[in-house]
């Protein structure tokens, strides 16, 4: 049976994208954050908290499509890095969006060249004054001329209440990267916040900010000053069935015949379970992100693809397990990941996850890891040995070392041995 190509059927899906559908079920909180936004009763700004990568940005998608008599206002810190633009970048961004960039454009610009030209009117001054005796006494006088940031700040706010009070429309704001930004991005909130609490405002504005919990709990005292709410994001996940039957292809999961006596046959849907299950380990009871594991998936992709092209005829199912214990830490060394400790060993360590895969995929089981039902922890029954791992010499070796995991057993001097193989190409990947 031919491999298939590709294991991935949609790979937008697992791409760094947050405008994709809801294939974790974040229902929980999508409902509790549209219970927030209805809770409002003036304009806010509003703290999303949660960790990097958690999925923040892809449940505000969702929100948004949920509520459509909203005007919904996207603007991105990191597009302005020098950090003293962000009031400008913002409010020719909001106008853009709602139709209006090049009258706001028009109106900046108009202040800009004013400010400009008063330092200019202010510089001449300062230079005569120290040129020609008697003049310096005009210089405290000159310093009128020119535009203080605050006041340009100002005129800039009051060309944003303009766009504002002309649209009419409730309004939510979300602005991505303001915690990349440092200070500068903590004062522009509170600037924001206080523009929005001292300014008559006819129309409901709420700010949404996305905010990681390093950068949160590092600068807790700054934030709690410009923010008016602060949502905790902790993602309540259901199972991973919908993420994938749309993320993996339809042919990647097909029946597998038993490998001799003792492998049984992989049925389609036993393989589909114990993918969902490794996926389930590492987002769910790992805590791993969203963002981590899509990294996952597109690197195992690649991995397969290579060595589809080096002739090894992987078994993708192992090629993803392996990738996975690239991000998991070892237990022996915490600068060391699970894959550094396959790579130092002769065989595969059975405290491993590629080793509970591996042992999962030769037995025919559906689940990563079996527990016993009396014991009240659900600590994973320890696997009964280590999985060996065979090197092919050459291209015959294929058939009598296949690259799905098997299962042997042997008699030799009188005893019987038994155990579980996997190729140890995948290693070099």
């Amino acid at each position: 049976m031919n491999a298939p190509t590709t294991f991935i059927k949609d790979y937008r899906l697992i791409q760094e994208d947050c405008r994709v559908d809801d294939l974790l079920d974040f229902t929980e909180s999508i409902t509790s954050f549209c219970n927030r936004l209805d809770s409002m009763k003036k304009p806010a700004i509003i703290g999303l908290v949660g960790k990097f990568g958690t999925g923040k940005s892809t449940m505000l998608h969702q929100v948004r499509q949920r509520r459509k008599e909203e005007t919904w206002i996207d603007f991105d810190a990191w597009k302005y890095p020098d950090r003293k633009d962000l009031w400008e970048g913002f409010v020719l961004d909001f106008a853009e969006q709602l139709g209006g960039r090049k009258k706001a454009l028009r109106k900046i610009e108009s202040k800009g060249a004013k400010s400009k030209a008063l330092d200019v009117v202010g510089a001449i001054a300062t230079g005569l004054g120290q040129a020609i005796p008697g003049l310096g006494a005009i210089k405290p006088y000159m310093e009128v001329f020119k535009d203080s940031p605050a006041k340009r700040v100002f005129e800039i706010q009051r060309i944003l209440s303009e766009i504002i009070a002309k649209h009419g429309k409730p309004i939510c704001i979300i602005v991505e990267d303001i915690d990349r930004s440092g200070d500068a991005g903590t004062y522009f909130l509170e600037t924001l916040r206080q523009f929005l609490n001292e300014n008559s405002i006819s129309s409901s504005v709420v700010v949404i900010v996305p905010i990681g919990n390093k950068n949160f709990n590092d600068s807790s005292d700054s934030y709690f000053k410009c923010l008016d709410y602060i949502d905790q994001f902790q993602p309540k996940l259901s199972g991973l069935s919908r993420f994938v039957d749309a993320v993996f292809a339809s042919d990647a999961f097909v029946d597998k015949p038993s490998l001799g006596l003792f492998t049984p046959p992989l049925s389609a849907q036993n393989q589909k379970d114990l993918v969902i299950s490794l996926l389930e380990d590492l987002l769910i009871h790992r805590k791993m992100t969203i963002r981590t594991l899509k990294t996952i998936l597109r690197n195992a992709e690649s991995d397969y693809v290579m060595q589809l092209g080096d002739g090894r005829e992987p078994e993708w199912m192992v090629t993803l397990a392996c990738e996975a214990s690239k991000y998991l830490m070892s237990s022996l060394a915490t600068d060391r990941s699970q894959f550094d400790e396959l790579n130092a060993a002769t065989k595969i360590p059975r405290h491993l996850l590629l080793a509970y895969f591996v042992f999962a995929m030769a037995t025919g089981r559906t689940v990563l890891y079996e527990v016993d039902p009396n014991d009240a922890s659900q600590t994973p029954k320890t696997l009964p040995f280590d999985i060996r791992l065979i090197t092919r010499r050459t291209k015959l070796d294929i058939d009598e070392y296949p690259s799905r995991p098997w299962y042997f057993r042997h008699h030799s001097g009188g005893d019987e041995k038994e155990g579980i193989c996997l190729c140890d190409f995948y290693l070099d990947y």
